[in-house]
């Protein structure tokens, strides 16, 4: 199992309210290592051999993210003929007994101006250890900088939203990673994103697709924005009757705030 990391911050692109739904570069850059790595799976298979389903496999923390990241990565990968099934996106809960050759891990904050990415249902180190394992052939954490930093300049904050034990192991994930020598990356730009990819598989990002798949993704926060997408995948969440993308964000908190924000987030 290979396991590499990217580290994150969070920025504003356009506030409406507190939560977090749409994490613009995170999202465009999942789609391109995800390509990339059905590529480079299919490599391995005999040329009547289909991909297995699932190929990869997303674990995103909340539904408030993982419904509007599936709904962008159906549309592209239908564009790209990928058979449905081939890439998935769960909820941690979902991934229990459930492997795929590829996993990618995501943990990120659920309010924009908190750093609470191990608050929540994420201090769950039991999970962690769930989702970081599912891998067969390769896993991909993506973490936010905020607030331990990464391995070439890692931070011990004394307090913050997280617990002793999420410390320690934020903490020992980065000693870990820079003293085994695991592949990582930083991404606070859109330039990094294309230094990311070429240095996890070794050839560039085309630039006419990069720009090609941001318009498809901004295309389709509009979208959900104005409640054009007919229906809402429903990834085995509490809530399986989500009508709109609003009533996806208020029930993931318990209340409904009838705002939301499109974040850029950055690796």
């Amino acid at each position: 199992m290979c396991f590499t990391m990217a580290a994150s911050g969070t920025k504003v692109l356009c506030a409406k309210g507190i939560e977090v739904g749409w994490h613009e570069l995170l999202f465009q850059s999942l789609y391109h290592h995800v390509r990339a790595d059905l590529d480079d799976y299919r490599k391995k298979l005999d040329l009547s051999e289909p991909l297995p389903r699932p190929t990869v496999l997303i674990i995103m923390p909340l539904s408030r993210s993982a419904i509007p990241l599936t709904c962008l990565l159906q549309d592209l990968f239908a564009l790209d003929n990928i058979p449905q099934g081939v890439v998935q996106v769960s909820l941690p809960l979902n991934t229990r007994g459930e492997s795929a050759p590829i996993v990618h891990c995501v943990r990120h904050r659920r309010i924009v101006r908190t750093e609470d990415q191990y608050a929540g249902q994420q201090p769950n180190l039991n999970q962690e250890y769930i989702n970081v394992t599912r891998g067969v052939n390769k896993t991909c954490m993506w973490v936010e900088l905020q607030p331990f930093g990464h391995p070439r300049d890692p931070r011990e904050p004394s307090e913050g939203h997280f617990d002793d034990n999420c410390r320690k192991y934020a903490e020992a994930r980065n000693r870990h990673i820079s003293q085994e020598q695991l592949p990582f990356a930083t991404l606070t730009s859109e330039d990094e994103m294309f230094e990311c990819f070429q240095q996890f598989f070794r050839y560039k990002l085309d630039p006419w697709k990069a720009g090609d798949i941001k318009t498809k993704a901004n295309n389709m926060w509009w979208k959900l924005d104005r409640n054009e997408v007919n229906a809402l995948p429903n990834l085995g969440q509490i809530q399986g009757d989500f009508k709109t993308f609003d009533d996806v964000l208020a029930n993931a908190t318990g209340t409904h705030t009838h705002t939301h924000y499109r974040c850029k987030v950055t690796f």
